[in-house]
């Protein structure tokens, strides 16, 4: 049978008519000695009195340890007794006896150490996660919005919108993230600055893969779809270079944001995988027998220079059921740099009628009708997609 051990707390009431006390270290009684303990850091007293040393607390809370042995020596060996004898020494009493098992010395030391954190040891402060903040990702962030597709602040992944400033881990933080079937995680570099910032985009392009490999970790590679955008003068894309290829060998897709047709495929690919928030309720006036129709969320705007302009593709996936949203959402991302001659040699000429053959499927796809859709939908579903493509290319 695993051996038993009695211990009380030590507590500090350097006040006995404020009546405050506070946890400050454990007693073992053992047969042949008193075994003290108290945490590395004792800085919490100072929350009931500024006026504690430190220092001389440590010392006296060492000490009962000698007056339990001078009271052994004089005969007293029973816990209560001992207890009673040592359970007020100045500013220090201690509580009722409780007790614990542990079969070997690790088995005690693991105890021990279980109850001091959980009624000695201060607890830490939590540390404050602080987004990044740059140029590029309020780009992005602008985009996402734009396309109603960016979370509100109290939305969380379950949403299946796009999440800013996720925690995958203590201090590590993603900068966005959509939950869609696989996880999308997205990392953002900003090195569109001086060229003295060459170490500093070689180091942000550097944390954002340890930001994507810690996903992976967590969530599991096959469950990760990994995204780094950067924004880089030309100098300095040269320069970080090899980083950049070092994160796409690790699986991030790269997207230049510089490149009109790179941030509109990300954007797209991004808006189509979400769930964007309803649209405001149109008003309608008539007008000497005319309709005219007001759409107050959609007010038409001169672009910002450097700004994307965008077909919002949110108002076209709004129109589709959540079945068919998400299906979409799957099917481009695997297949959604098929061209559309490929897909012809499946589905007949007619299909993504008026589109050319050199178009992708991700291009297109919010264009196809229902039924064409749907066909797409039961194919990927069935895996039957997959072998068509491939003995179609």
């Amino acid at each position: 049978m695993a051996p038993s051990y009695r211990f009380a707390i030590i507590r500090l009431a350097p006040d006995d008519g404020r009546d405050e006390r506070i946890n400050v270290g454990i007693v073992v009684f053992n047969d042949g000695s008193l075994d003290v303990r108290a945490p590395a850091k004792l800085d919490k007293v100072r929350a009931i009195s500024a006026a504690v040393d430190t220092t001389a607390l440590r010392d006296l809370i060492n000490s009962l340890a000698d007056i339990d042995t001078r009271f052994r020596d004089a005969g007293v060996e029973d816990v209560e007794a001992r207890l009673k004898a040592i359970g007020s020494v100045g500013p220090l009493v201690l509580s009722d006896v409780g007790s614990f098992v542990a079969e070997n010395p690790s088995a005690y030391e693991d105890r021990l150490a279980s109850i001091m954190k959980a009624m000695i040891t201060a607890e830490p402060a939590k540390m404050r996660v602080k987004e990044k903040r740059s140029k590029l990702l309020k780009q992005v962030k602008g985009m996402f919005r734009q396309e109603r597709v960016l979370a509100k602040p109290d939305e969380d992944l379950s949403s299946h919108r796009i999440v800013s400033g996720f925690e995958l881990d203590e201090g590590l933080v993603a900068d966005l993230v959509l939950k869609n079937g696989a996880l999308h995680v997205v990392e953002t570099v900003d090195a569109s600055g001086d060229e003295d910032s060459l170490r500093k985009a070689i180091s942000e392009v550097g944390i954002a893969a340890l930001v994507l490999e810690r996903a992976r970790m967590r969530f599991g590679e096959e469950n990760i779809k990994a995204r780094l955008v950067y924004s880089a003068s030309p100098l300095l894309e040269r320069v970080a270079k090899p980083s950049l290829e070092a994160a796409a060998n690790q699986g991030a897709e790269l997207t230049n944001w510089a490149s009109a047709d790179e941030r509109n495929k990300f954007v797209h690919s991004m808006t189509m995988l979400a769930t964007p928030v309803p649209s405001k309720r149109r008003k309608t006036r008539f007008v000497t027998g005319a309709v005219l129709d007001l759409d107050f969320d959609n007010k038409l705007s001169a672009p910002i220079a450097g700004q994307v302009v965008t077909s919002r593709l949110s108002d076209r996936l709004a129109g589709l059921d959540e079945r068919h949203r998400y299906a979409a959402g799957q099917i481009s991302n695997k297949h959604g740099n098929t061209l559309v001659g490929t897909l012809r040699k499946i589905y007949g000429r007619n299909f993504a009628g008026g589109q050319p053959d050199t178009a992708t499927l991700s291009e297109v796809l919010l264009k196809l009708n229902d039924t064409t859709l749907s066909q797409l939908k039961r194919d990927h579903e069935t895996g039957h997609l997959d072998k068509k493509i491939a003995k179609a290319s």
